[in-house]
């Protein structure tokens, strides 16, 4: 089951912050903020590396709780069940 458009996502590591309120305090834009996202869009693309081989390389545009747009490979994203 891959990510597709409309998928609600989060980053494999987690960007560091510090939390100073406790976990019940937790909001939509605390928890964008800790690396979930909603998936608008995926890209494909073939590459060659130097060695000859094709590669596959896919990238998400992803939208935080803000509307904030940003790219990021789907390598480092997992779905949310």
């Amino acid at each position: 089951m891959g990510i597709k458009s409309g998928d609600i996502v989060k980053c494999k590591v987690r960007p560091g912050r510090a939390v100073v309120e406790p976990w019940y305090k937790l909001s939509a834009s605390r928890i964008f903020y800790d690396g979930y996202y909603v998936v608008i869009e995926i890209i494909e693309s073939e590459i060659t590396d130097d060695s000859g081989q094709n590669l596959k390389v896919s990238v998400c545009k992803i939208m935080d709780c803000y509307g904030r747009f940003n790219w990021i490979s789907l390598h480092n994203l997992k779905k949310i069940s």
